[in-house]
């Protein structure tokens, strides 16, 4: 039975429908690879111990404790700014310690951010420390990475001026909405729009934008830095 190495013996002791896995995904992975691959992903991701102490984050989660409003980083554990936020990820720590999930919108007013919490090791965790490990996903800040919007405009053949639109739609922008923004006329970018729409196959503005936001993403190299 494959298991991670991020992932606990007691939990994985419960996984036995992974007996059948192919002998192709038999093998373990390095956690080099397992937490490169963790940055590839579009959200902001933590591994958090039953302290809310942070043992990984990935890149988006570093800029969004960084810059956000919602939840900082203060002695090396997550942090809201406002007491009320701050009681709710404690109490969704002590849910996860016992195998519940949970999903917080945290900061009214000062920055809304979305965060679940998902229980990845309930009892004890790779390190010995009781009250297992969490696993912390923020909710995305854009619907689509602008990189992927751009390499999906490059594949179905748009120019740079239909590629601009691509955002627009995919806020579900009316093509006068999409004019006063662009600062253009009206019957220039319902001229693009045609020549999007016959590009990329689709019979309707909505119908490109399930398409856009259901685009798999595609990570920029950049990385972000602490900012001492």
């Amino acid at each position: 039975m494959y298991v991670s190495p991020l992932e606990g013996n007691a939990i994985a002791a419960r996984r036995n429908t992974a007996r059948n896995m192919p002998a192709a995904c038999a093998f373990s992975l390095s956690p080099a690879l397992l937490l490169g691959l963790l940055e590839e992903i579009d959200y902001g991701m933590l591994v958090l111990d039953a302290n809310a102490r942070v043992l990984h984050m990935n890149q988006l989660a570093r800029l969004e404790l960084l810059t956000g409003k919602t939840v900082c980083l203060v002695d090396e554990r997550l942090t809201a700014h406002l007491p009320p936020d701050q009681a709710h990820i404690e109490r969704a720590l002590a849910d996860s310690a016992r195998g519940m999930r949970s999903l917080l919108p945290l900061g009214r007013n000062t920055g809304e951010v979305t965060i679940s919490f998902i229980p990845v090791c309930a009892e004890a965790d790779s390190f010995g420390r009781s009250g297992g490990l969490t696993l912390a996903m923020l909710g995305k800040r854009e619907s689509c990475e602008p990189l992927t919007l751009q390499q999906f405009g490059r594949h179905c053949r748009l120019t740079q001026c239909e590629q601009a639109l691509l955002p627009a739609i995919m806020r579900g922008l009316s093509a006068d909405d999409i004019a006063a923004q662009l600062q253009t006329s009206v019957h220039t970018v319902r001229s693009h729009l045609g020549h999007i729409r016959a590009k990329t196959r689709v019979t309707s503005m909505r119908q490109l934008a399930t398409v856009l936001t259901r685009l798999p993403p595609i990570r920029p190299l950049v990385k972000y830095q602490a900012q001492h």
